[in-house]
């Protein structure tokens, strides 16, 4: 089992927290497995920074070259596992 650290938005980390949202779409470009854990940092891209607030959840499906998903993609179902908060700790990103 392997940890991936991702950034997501605030609209989208919103609906995670709240369990509206029980998938993510991203490039395959991480070697992701169902059991990995991905641990989601809320960022704000227009200021380039992470505002502390961290989701983790666990990989429970993934699919790939289905019809719709762009070619090196994947989507995949995770079921969300805890929220980690610290105040106060917004990061400078340089990127």
């Amino acid at each position: 089992m392997t940890t991936h650290t991702l950034k997501i938005w605030p609209e989208w980390f919103d609906l995670l927290i709240h369990r509206r949202k029980e998938f993510e779409l991203r490039k395959d470009d991480r070697y992701f497995k169902e059991g990995d854990i991905i641990r989601l940092c809320e960022y704000l891209p227009d200021s380039k920074k992470y505002t502390g607030c961290v989701a983790l959840a666990r990989i429970t499906f993934i699919t790939k070259n289905a019809p719709g998903l762009m070619p090196g993609y994947v989507a995949m179902g995770i079921l969300f596992l805890n929220l980690e908060v610290k105040h106060n700790s917004y990061q400078e990103v340089d990127l």
